[in-house]
């Protein structure tokens, strides 16, 4: 244990150092930000867990359920609604963290940077360069990191693209993850739109393509 923390001290401290203010902050967190995005979005996990909120919400837009439904449960364990929102910011802000060691990844691999010191600082940029604050339970914080994980595989695709059954396996990930991406928002249509051009752009610069499409 001390040998593997003293290899990937800068890692383990990049992991600290994204995750530690988030969770810091869910202590302080109130609800509501913003009434209508926030209500919305939690409206279908209030409902799987047996709760009708249609008073609330029957004029409000459309706002997808896809992560938030995981949230669920803790109207069941819990009954003060403080601890439930706190707990909310606190998983929201892991998964604002995790991009942090999505882009050391991605740096590491793809990018091939070798200077633990330069992957740290951009993994943090990237980790506190989202576009939501952790202090709300917005939808868009999941999308974000789907965006990253949509990124990662394209750049596993460029790389394996001539290991047909890696390319597959990837292919067959990236559509389910785009699919799910639809339940988290309407606007998660334009990864579809981004996804296309990109396998556009690569056919017409290599002649060939970026996906392997499975077939019997």
């Amino acid at each position: 244990m001390i040998s593997y923390i003293k290899k990937n001290k800068e890692f383990i401290l990049m992991c600290l150092i994204c995750l530690i203010p988030r969770i810091i902050l869910a202590f302080f967190a109130l609800p509501f930000r913003t009434r209508a995005d926030e209500m919305g979005s939690l409206a279908g996990a209030a409902y799987v867990a047996g709760l009708d909120w249609s008073d609330i919400t029957s004029n409000m837009s459309y706002y997808g359920f896809g992560a938030t439904v995981i949230f669920a449960p803790l109207f069941h364990f819990f009954k003060n609604p403080l601890v439930i929102y706190k707990i909310m910011i606190a998983i929201w802000g892991m998964l604002q963290a995790s991009i942090g060691c999505i882009a050391w990844r991605l740096g590491k691999t793809y990018f091939k940077i070798q200077n633990k010191r330069i992957l740290l600082l951009l993994s943090l940029v990237a980790s506190y360069s989202v576009v939501t604050k952790n202090t709300a339970v917005f939808n868009e914080t999941p999308m974000v990191l789907v965006a990253w994980l949509i990124v990662w595989i394209l750049m596993y695709l460029n790389k394996n693209h001539e290991n047909k059954k890696k390319r597959c396996l990837a292919t067959i990930g990236l559509s389910f993850l785009m699919a799910y991406s639809l339940t988290l928002h309407t606007r998660a249509i334009i990864f579809f739109a981004a996804v296309i051009l990109v396998g556009a752009a690569y056919m017409l610069v290599t002649k060939k393509s970026l996906f392997s499409i499975p077939t019997l």
